[in-house]
C-alpha cells in the first residue's frame, strides 16, 4: 500500500472511531454542557493519538495516584512565663509544619505557621493552638497561672531631726496593699491608716518607725526610719495675778510649761498639769516655786505674792474693759486696806475706800489710785485704759458681717488653741485656766477627763433652761461647780451608744479643724465670749437680733400671729437707712418668729447664699455688698451648721468657702467678718457664767419645776473669730462679753441707739482692731479644711 493510501485509510479509521462507534452517554447528560464538550475534546485527542501512533506497539500504562497529604505538626507552643502576677505581659511563641491554618483561642485568632504574640494576663488562663489542613487538625495548650502581687512599701520622714515638742511628717507609699500599720502606732488607737499617705507626729523622744503593708499577695515590711528628738530643757511661764494682796484675799497662779513630763508647785500644792491655773490664798507673803522636769533636765521658776498684814496700808485698782473706743466707757474698781482716804488721778478725785467709778478717757490713759492712812503714809496702784480711735473705725469699715453657727462650747472646739499657737511660734495666750486632767462623773458613775473626740458626728445633747442650769450647778450667788454636763437629764438618752454621757467631754483640735485653728491663730479670738442666756438656740438667737428674749426661755412658747413685735437690729437699720442683707443657706428658722420676718422690708433683703458669692465675685463688690450682713446657718437639709448630729468638717469647709469669697473680693479691705456660735449645746466648758446687765427688766416666763433665775448673767462660752484686714494679728481678748456685743459694734459704727441695756452695756469690740495700718490687707496663707474624718456616732464615747 502506498503511503498516500495508508494515510487515507488512517483517516477513515479515525472517522469511524470518532463518529461511527457506539458511544453511550449517561442519561440526562446535556451534550452541550461545558463538561460534555471538554470530555468530547479529550476523546477526540485520544483517538487521534491512537490512530497516529499506530496499533502495533500496545496500550500505555496509567500514571500512579498522588501520595496522601501529610498531617499538620505542632513542633512547639510555649509561654515565656508559666506564672505571673495579674496585669503582666506574657509572650506566646509557636512553630507549626504542614498546616494550612493556625488558630489560637482567647481572641488571638489566625496566625502564621511560625511566630509569637504578647498578651496581658489578668487571671489564670489556658491558651490552645489549633493547626489544620486537609488531612485533619491537631491541638496543644499552655497554661499561664496568675498569682497575687506581693505588696511593697516605702517609709520616709521629714525632717529626720526635731526638737522636743516639734512635729515631723511620716510618709509612706505602697503597692498591692489593702492595709497599712505602723509600729509604734500613731494617731488614735485602732485608727485605720490610708494605703498611701502621710501624718504629722510629735514623738517625745527618739523613735524608730517601721511600716507593714498587707495584701492578697502577702506582707511586706518597710525600711526602718528614725526620728531623732533633741531633748530641750523645760521652759516655764509662771505668773500670779494679783501679786499684792491684803490678808484673806486670793491670787491666781497661771503657768505654761513645755518639754516637761512632770510639773509640781511647792507649799503643798504638788503635781499639776503642764498648763493650768489655780487660786491661792496665802496667809502671808509667799514665794511659790514651780519645778518642771523633762527628758532635757529640770527647770524652776518662782513668783512672789505679797500679803499685807491686817494693819498694813494697801490699795488695788483695775479697769474693765481695758480697751474702749473713743467716747467709750470703762469701769475702775478698787479696794483698800487700812486707808483713811483714797484718791484717783486723771480728774477722778477723792473716792470711797472701796468702790467703782465709770470713766470715759479720750486717749489711752493710766489711772493711779493712792491710799493714805492716818499717819500720812501712802500706797499706790495703777491700771491703764487703752482708747481705740473710733473715727478711724467709721472711715475704714463699710461692712459688718456676722455668721452664727450652732451649739459648740469653747472647750469643745478651742481647748487646744493656745498649745497650737505656741507650736506656731506665737504666745500661748488663750484658755490658760483650762485643766486637761480634770474629771467629771458620768451617769453610770464613771469619771471622764476631756478626750479627743473620735468622730466628727455625735448624738445631740440638751442645752435647754433646766438642763443648762443643772450643768452649771450653782451653789452660791457667784459660785458654780460646772460639773453637771455628763449627767444632765434627758441629754444622753441614745440607746446604748453613750450611756455615761462621755461625749459632753469630747473635744476637737487642729487635727479635725485645721482651718479654724489657723484662722484663730492669725486673726483675733477671745476666751471670754459668751452666749447671752442659759437656754437653747431659739432664745439665744432672740438676743442676737433684739438684745433680749423679752422674758422667753422656752423655744416652744406660742407666738402671736404675725410674729413677735419686739424691735430687732434689722428694723433699726431700716429706720436709719442703713443697707442690710439676710443671706440664707436654708430658709430662716428664726426670722419668721419676728414681725419683721413677715415684712416687705425683710422679703426685699433676704437672698439665697448664692447671692453672697455672686456679689463678692463682682469687681464692684465693695459697693454692692450691704453695710450689715447676717448669714443664716444651714441645718436641716444641708447639715452645714456644725450642730451635734451633723458633720462639723463639712460645716467648717463651707465656712471657708464663704470667708475665701470675701477675702478675694474688693469688699475685703473695708469689712469685718464675725464667726461665732449661738450657744454651747450642752457640751462641757469649764468657765462659769459672768454677770451681765439685765436687758429690759422682764422676768423669765418660767414653768413648774423650772429653776428660778433671772437674765442678769451670761450663759456658756462659745468660740469666736474676728476677721478683717484691720484686726490686731494673733490677738486674744480676755474681756467678758456676750454676743450682743455684735449689736454694740453695729450701733457704734452707724451711730445707732442701743436696743436694750444688754447690748448698750457690752464692752466695745474695738480692742480687736488697729486702724493705723491694715495687718492683713493680703490675707495670710490658710490650710484647706479636711472633710474625711470618721463620721460615726458609735465612736462618741471616751476611748
Amino acid at each position: 500500500m502506498t503511503t498516500l493510501s495508508r494515510v487515507a485509510a488512517s483517516k477513515e479509521k479515525a472517522q469511524a472511531l470518532t463518529f461511527g462507534a457506539r458511544i453511550r452517554f449517561p442519561k440526562g447528560k446535556n451534550v452541550t454542557t461545558p463538561a460534555f464538550k471538554l470530555s468530547s475534546i479529550a476523546l477526540i485527542l485520544f483517538v487521534t493519538t491512537f490512530v497516529v501512533s499506530g496499533c502495533g506497539s500496545g496500550a500505555a500504562s496509567p500514571p500512579p495516584p498522588p501520595p496522601p497529604a501529610p498531617s499538620p505538626t505542632i513542633n512547639s507552643f510555649a509561654a515565656s512565663s508559666s506564672s505571673v502576677v495579674a496585669g503582666s505581659p506574657v509572650t506566646l511563641s509557636w512553630n507549626v509544619s504542614n498546616a494550612t491554618a493556625v488558630q489560637i483561642d482567647k481572641g488571638i485568632g489566625g496566625q502564621p505557621a511560625v511566630g509569637s504574640t504578647t498578651v496581658t494576663v489578668q487571671s489564670t488562663t489556658t491558651y490552645t493552638l489549633t493547626a489544620s489542613n486537609a488531612a485533619g487538625q491537631v491541638k496543644t495548650s499552655v497554661i499561664v497561672a496568675v498569682s497575687a502581687a506581693p505588696p511593697t512599701i516605702t517609709l520616709s520622714v521629714s525632717p529626720i531631726t526635731i526638737n522636743s515638742g516639734e512635729s515631723t511628717t511620716l510618709s509612706w507609699q505602697t503597692s498591692n496593699a489593702t492595709e497599712v500599720t505602723l509600729s509604734p502606732e500613731i494617731g488614735e488607737a485602732g485608727e485605720e491608716l490610708p494605703i498611701s499617705g502621710s501624718q504629722s507626729i510629735s514623738p517625745a523622744q527618739t523613735t524608730t518607725f517601721v511600716a507593714k503593708a498587707t495584701g492578697p499577695g502577702g506582707t511586706a515590711q518597710s525600711n526602718p526610719v528614725t526620728v531623732t528628738v533633741n531633748q530641750l530643757p523645760p521652759t516655764i511661764t509662771f505668773t500670779a495675778n494679783p501679786t499684792s494682796l491684803t490678808a484673806g484675799q486670793s491670787s491666781t497662779l497661771n503657768w505654761i510649761t513645755e518639754h516637761a513630763t512632770s510639773v509640781t508647785i511647792d507649799h503643798g500644792i504638788g503635781n499639776v498639769p503642764n498648763i493650768g491655773s489655780m487660786q491661792v490664798t496665802p496667809a502671808s507673803t509667799t514665794t511659790y516655786t514651780l519645778t518642771a522636769t523633762g527628758l532635757g533636765g529640770t527647770q524652776t521658776a518662782t513668783v512672789n505674792v505679797d500679803v499685807a498684814p491686817p494693819n498694813q496700808l494697801s490699795v488695788v485698782v483695775s479697769a474693765s474693759p481695758a480697751s474702749v473706743a473713743t467716747g467709750g466707757k470703762s469701769v475702775l474698781t478698787w479696794s483698800s486696806q487700812n486707808a483713811t482716804s483714797v484718791t484717783i488721778d486723771q480728774g477722778v478725785g477723792s473716792v470711797a475706800l472701796n468702790g467703782s467709778v465709770e470713766v470715759s478717757p479720750t486717749a489711752t490713759t493710766t489711772y493711779t489710785a493712792t491710799a493714805a492712812d492716818a499717819n500720812g503714809k501712802t500706797a499706790n496702784s495703777s491700771t491703764t485704759v487703752t482708747v481705740v480711735n473710733g473715727g478711724d473705725f467709721k472711715s475704714k469699715i463699710k461692712h459688718i458681717i456676722f455668721f452664727v453657727q450652732e451649739n459648740r462650747s469653747f472647750d469643745n472646739y478651742f481647748s487646744n488653741l493656745g498649745v497650737y499657737k505656741a507650736s506656731k511660734g506665737f504666745a500661748n495666750d488663750i484658755n490658760l485656766d483650762y485643766n486637761p486632767n480634770m474629771q467629771l462623773k458620768g451617769r453610770e458613775g464613771r469619771l471622764v477627763s476631756p478626750y479627743h473626740q473620735r468622730t466628727v458626728c455625735t448624738d445631740n445633747l440638751s442645752p435647754s433652761w433646766r438642763e443648762s442650769h443643772f450643768d452649771i450647778h450653782q451653789t452660791g450667788p457667784t459660785t458654780f461647780k460646772m460639773d453637771g454636763f455628763l449627767i444632765t437629764t434627758s441629754s444622753i438618752d441614745t440607746g446604748t451608744r453613750d450611756l455615761n454621757g462621755d461625749r459632753a467631754m469630747g473635744y476637737y483640735d487642729e487635727r479635725d479643724l485645721p482651718y479654724y485653728y489657723e484662722l484663730a491663730t492669725q486673726f483675733a479670738a477671745s476666751d471670754r465670749w459668751f452666749s447671752p442666756v442659759l437656754t437653747n438656740t431659739v432664745n439665744n438667737r432672740y438676743y442676737l437680733f433684739a438684745g433680749t428674749s423679752f422674758g422667753h426661755v422656752h423655744s416652744d412658747d406660742p407666738r402671736p400671729d404675725g410674729g413677735w413685735t419686739q424691735k430687732t437690729i434689722f428694723e433699726l437699720l431700716t429706720d436709719n437707712n442703713i443697707s442690710w442683707g439676710y443671706y440664707l443657706i436654708e430658709e430662716s428658722f428664726i426670722a419668721t418668729h419676728f414681725a419683721y420676718g413677715h415684712s416687705a422690708a425683710y422679703n426685699a433683703r433676704k437672698a439665697p447664699i448664692s447671692q453672697w458669692f455672686s456679689v463678692l465675685a463682682d469687681p464692684n463688690a465693695d459697693n454692692l455688698l450691704p453695710q450689715v450682713v447676717f448669714i443664716e446657718s444651714g441645718s436641716f437639709q444641708s447639715g452645714l451648721d456644725e450642730h451635734p448630729l451633723n458633720n462639723i468638717q463639712k460645716g467648717a469647709a463651707f465656712s471657708k468657702q464663704m470667708i475665701d469669697a470675701l477675702m478675694k473680693s474688693s469688699a475685703w479691705q473695708s469689712s469685718i467678718f464675725i464667726w461665732t456660735f449661738d450657744e454651747g449645746g450642752g457640751l462641757y466648758d469649764h468657765v462659769p457664767p459672768v454677770a451681765m446687765a439685765h436687758p429690759d427688766g422682764i422676768k423669765p416666763f418660767l414653768r413648774p419645776n423650772d429653776p428660778v433665775d433671772d437674765f442678769d448673767k451670761s450663759a456658756f462660752r462659745v468660740p469666736l473669730i474676728v476677721l478683717s484686714p484691720w484686726v490686731r494679728p494673733h490677738f486674744v481678748s480676755h474681756t467678758p462679753r456676750d454676743f450682743t456685743a455684735i449689736l454694740k459694734l453695729i450701733e457704734e459704727r452707724f451711730d445707732l441707739p442701743a436696743l436694750t441695756e444688754r447690748d448698750k452695756t457690752q464692752p466695745s469690740m474695738l480692742e480687736f482692731f488697729d486702724f493705723s495700718a491694715p495687718a492683713w490687707a493680703t490675707p495670710p496663707p490658710l490650710p484647706d479644711q479636711l472633710t474625711s474624718a470618721a463620721c460615726n456616732p458609735n465612736l462618741e464615747s471616751a476611748p
